[in-house]
C-alpha cells in the first residue's frame, strides 16, 4: 500500500521541482506563473471537467447516500476551517476563505482516482469517478461565490448586490461552470464528440494536472520567501494540511455512520478521497481570486509529503 501511494505521489513532486527549478531562470519571470495559472483555470481545467462530466455512466447506479455524505463532510469541514482561521489563527474573512480551500479541496482527480484505483481494485472505478466529481464540484461551484462576498463584506452595497455580483462570476462568467454544462448536456444526449473535438478536449484536459503542478513550482520561491520573512506562517499551513489528511476523513467516516447501508467498495472509496492531500485546482481557484495563493501552495506542498504516511495509516485504521 506505501508503494502505491508513494509512486502515486512522487510524479507531482517531480513536476512541481522542475516548476521550481525553472523559476530560477530569467525566461519564467513575474508574469509567467499568473499566464499560466490562467491557461489551466480557463482552458485547461474546464475542459478536464468537461471530459469527466461527459464520460460519467451515473446511468450504472448511485448509491443516494454516497453523494450526501460528501457534500456534508465538505461542508462541515470547511466550515471548521473558517472558524478555526477566523478565532485559532486571527485571519481575517477573505483569508479564511482561502484557509479553507486549501484545507479542505483534496487531490481527489490526479492523486485519489489513481490511489483508489490501486488499493480498491478497477471494480471501484465508478465510485471513484462520481466521488471527484462530486467534491470537485463542491468546491468549485462554491468557492468563487463565497470568496467575493467575503472579500467584499467591507465595501459599499447591498448584500443582495453583493450576491449578484458574486453570482455572476461564479456562474455566468465562470469557465469551470461552462465546462460542466457543456458536459452535462454531452451525457444526457449520450451521442460521442467528433474525433477531432474529443481528441482536442483529451489534449487539453490531459494538461491541467501538470501545468497546474508546473505553477504550483514557480511560486514555491516566493512561498519560501514568505515563510522565512515571517509573511507567511507556519501555523496555518500545518493546521491546515493536519485538517485536511486526519481531521476530513475522520468527520466523513462520522457522517457515513449516520447513513448506514453504503456498499462496502463505496465506502473504502469515500474515505480515501477524504485522505486526499491538497489539490492543485485549490491553488488555481485561489489564484484566480487574488494574487497571493502561497499559503495554499505551502499547504498542497507539505501535505503531499505527509500523506505518504497519512493514506496507509488511514487506510488500516477505517478500511482494515
Amino acid at each position: 500500500m506505501l508503494t502505491t501511494v508513494l509512486f502515486s505521489i512522487l510524479p507531482l513532486f517531480l513536476i512541481m521541482l522542475i516548476g521550481y527549478l525553472a523559476s530560477r531562470s530569467a525566461k519564467f519571470g513575474a508574469g509567467a506563473e499568473p499566464a499560466i495559472s490562467a491557461f489551466v483555470f480557463y482552458i485547461a481545467l474546464p475542459a478536464l471537467l468537461f471530459k469527466v462530466v461527459a464520460e460519467a455512466k451515473i446511468s450504472e447506479g448511485v448509491p443516494l447516500q454516497f453523494p450526501l455524505i460528501i457534500v456534508a463532510a465538505c461542508a462541515l469541514f470547511s466550515a471548521l476551517s473558517i472558524l478555526a482561521s477566523r478565532f485559532l489563527f486571527r485571519q481575517d474573512r477573505p483569508a479564511a476563505v482561502q484557509y479553507a480551500l486549501g484545507s479542505s479541496f483534496g487531490n481527489v482527480a490526479y492523486l485519489g482516482v489513481p490511489v483508489i484505483l490501486g488499493i480498491v481494485g478497477s471494480d471501484a472505478g465508478l465510485a471513484a469517478g462520481i466521488g471527484q466529481l462530486t467534491h470537485n464540484l463542491f468546491f468549485m461551484l462554491l468557492y468563487p461565490i463565497l470568496f467575493p462576498l467575503l472579500a467584499a463584506a467591507k465595501t459599499e452595497g447591498s448584500f443582495g448586490a453583493k450576491i449578484r455580483t458574486a453570482a455572476d462570476k461564479a456562474i455566468l462568467k465562470n469557465p469551470v461552470v461552462w465546462g460542466i454544462a457543456a458536459g452535462l448536456l454531452v451525457a444526457a444526449i449520450d451521442v460521442p464528440l467528433p474525433g477531432p473535438i474529443a481528441d482536442t478536449t483529451n489534449l487539453l484536459a490531459a494538461a491541467a494536472a501538470p501545468v497546474a503542478l508546473f505553477a504550483i513550482g514557480l511560486t514555491l520561491r516566493r512561498t519560501v520567501t514568505s515563510l522565512r520573512s515571517g509573511h507567511l506562517s507556519f501555523a496555518p499551513v500545518i493546521g491546515a494540511s493536519l485538517g485536511k489528511l486526519i481531521v476530513f476523513p475522520v468527520i466523513t467516516v462520522l457522517i457515513a455512520g449516520l447513513l448506514p447501508g453504503l456498499p462496502s467498495d463505496w465506502y473504502q472509496v469515500l474515505v480515501l478521497l477524504a485522505a486526499m492531500p491538497t489539490s492543485a485546482s485549490g491553488f488555481i481557484l485561489a489564484q484566480a481570486e487574488t494574487d497571493n495563493a502561497e499559503a495554499t501552495a505551502a499547504n498542497i506542498v507539505l501535505s503531499s509529503i505527509l500523506a505518504l504516511v497519512t493514506i496507509p495509516v488511514v487506510a488500516v485504521v477505517f478500511l482494515g
